[in-house]
């Protein structure tokens, strides 16, 4: 089949009705389609063969006019022989260049970090001065998060603001004035409790009261509503004569 579509594609289109005579218009031009389509696929692959062709021509030729040659550090060159050397042995490796910086800039900040916190701990050595922690503070803090800690201690030191300062009590003692204060005393003919149903009295009391405002509000919402409602009506206007005259 492909030797005798390329023989029909190699025919000029005039020829297709030689071949065929007996084919209908239908079948005929069906066949015209197809073939041009054919004619363009062996095209488009000999242009497509002969682009990859000129494009690497191109960058040939590009790079041998090219003059720029850049010169490589040393730790770059030490980062791809460490790539190279790991990706040989099968240990992986094969990360981008700008991964590998970022672990080795990580690794460099571990280890600055490891060498800082040994010469804290050699200077603090050299201290003398040994702080006793008891032993209900050690179990406390270990025991509780650190939020429990802030709190229990938040609280502990506002109860220990509640007492006297050192300068209230020096004041204290170079007071001489003391006051001598007189308890609350009830008027005479005051009973020592309420009398029998006066709570209930008063009660009954506050409850009319509120009625009557609850009432007062209802009828004065009431009265506005018909206000706006009669304001809000428009009667016919009454015949002007003047206005008539000055019409007509």
């Amino acid at each position: 089949e492909a030797a005798e579509l390329q023989s029909l594609a190699a025919q000029p289109p005039s020829e297709f009705k030689a071949v065929s005579p007996r084919r209908d218009e239908f079948e005929q031009s069906l066949l015209d389609d197809f073939i041009a389509a054919y004619r363009n696929t062996l095209s488009y692959k000999s242009i497509k063969n002969l682009r990859s062709t000129t494009e690497a021509e191109v960058i040939k030729a590009e790079d041998n006019f090219c003059t720029f040659a850049p010169q490589i550090d040393h730790k770059s060159r030490k980062l791809d022989a460490q790539a190279k050397a790991l990706q040989l042995s099968g240990s992986g490796g094969g990360g981008q260049r700008h991964e590998r910086l970022y672990e080795q800039a990580r690794l460099v900040g571990d280890k600055q970090e490891r060498e800082r916190l040994r010469a804290a701990e050699q200077r603090m050595q050299e201290y003398s001065f040994k702080p006793l922690i008891n032993k209900q503070s050690t179990t406390s803090s270990a025991a509780s998060s650190p939020s429990d800690r802030f709190m229990h201690l938040s609280s502990t030191g506002m109860r220990k603001e509640g007492g006297l300062t050192t300068e209230d009590i020096e004041f204290a003692q170079e007071c001489t004035f003391k006051p001598r204060l007189i308890g609350y005393a009830k008027a005479k003919g005051t009973p020592s409790k309420a009398l029998p149903g006066f709570t209930k009295a008063v009660e009954r009391l506050r409850k009319t009261a509120a009625e009557r405002e609850r009432l007062e509000a209802q009828d004065a919402a009431e009265a506005a509503k018909k206000a706006a409602l009669y304001a809000s009506q428009k009667g016919p206007r009454p015949f002007n004569f003047q206005a008539w005259q000055s019409f007509c």
